[in-house]
């Protein structure tokens, strides 16, 4: 339990501290030398959903409750259940987003450069969440997640709903049968208050997306910023402590020069 416990410390460290300490623990580790030592450094996309996991527990499972209930919608909508697809597909965007956003602040916080590519590969992890802890530890990733493998690529949905069309753009055309009453004439009454009531819905799904992205952005530049005054409170530490040391170098001088002085008058 220990030594899990340290390779879980290990995956928290800056990228550039990993392979000092996995050595390091590797001599401490007796009979699992060999399996610490086998331990791969992760590559930047890889490491910044480690952090997520890590240091933002919350934003890393809403990306997972997100995609969870977004195969359950697509379940429900493949065997003819009411279910709202686009609801889902839009929380677990938001989701997404707002954690690729803390993903790139925390890149930069430590030193990475935050490259187009990297975050694709950071947003296509997010994307392929719940993934086979087998293969693809939480928190201990060595390599970005292709979405095939964590979702499933709707494999699961179609076998637990027996349907198995030929190609994957027939699972996206599919459509449950229309139902006998959605069949029937639909009051104008009653379909225009459906359609405001849609509306709205999607107005306030997309604030909803708007201000979770501005939060996690403006999240990211306080991380930043106590980041900096980290670093100048350090440099001032510094500042203070060598004017004590020239003060005290000053004043040692100063006795002495008048030491000299006084002697020099006696003689």
């Amino acid at each position: 339990m220990a030594l899990e416990q340290d390779i879980d410390r290990l995956y928290q460290l800056p990228l550039a501290e990993f392979i000092a300490e996995r050595n390091a623990l590797a001599k401490r580790a007796g009979a699992d030398a060999a399996r610490v030592k086998a331990l791969e450094k992760p590559n930047a996309a890889a490491w910044a959903v480690n952090q997520l996991y890590w240091r933002e527990r919350r934003m890393y499972d809403a990306v997972v409750k997100s995609s969870t209930r977004l195969r359950t919608a697509h379940s429900h909508a493949l065997t003819g259940k009411k279910t709202d697809v686009p609801l889902a597909e839009a929380a677990r965007a938001a989701a997404v987003r707002e954690a690729v956003d803390r993903a790139e602040a925390m890149l930069r916080q430590f030193g990475d450069a935050a490259s187009d590519a990297t975050l694709a590969a950071v947003r296509e992890t997010l994307n392929a969440l719940p993934a086979d802890e087998a293969t693809a530890p939480p928190g201990r990733l060595v390599r970005p997640i292709e979405a095939a493998v964590g979702f499933g690529a709707l494999g699961d949905l179609l076998r637990g709903a027996a349907i198995r069309p030929a190609t994957t753009a027939d699972v996206v055309r599919f459509s449950p049968p229309a139902s006998k009453k959605s069949r029937d004439r639909v009051d104008p009454a009653e379909q225009r208050a459906r359609d405001e009531a849609a509306a709205a819905q999607r107005e306030l799904a997309a604030r909803k997306q708007s201000l979770e992205s501005s939060l996690a952005t403006a999240r990211g530049s306080l991380a930043a910023l106590e980041e900096d005054r980290r670093d100048m409170t350090a440099r001032l530490e510094k500042i203070d402590a060598g004017i004590k040391r020239v003060r005290a170098e000053v004043d040692q001088l100063t006795s002495e020069l008048h030491s000299v002085a006084r002697q020099s008058v006696k003689s």
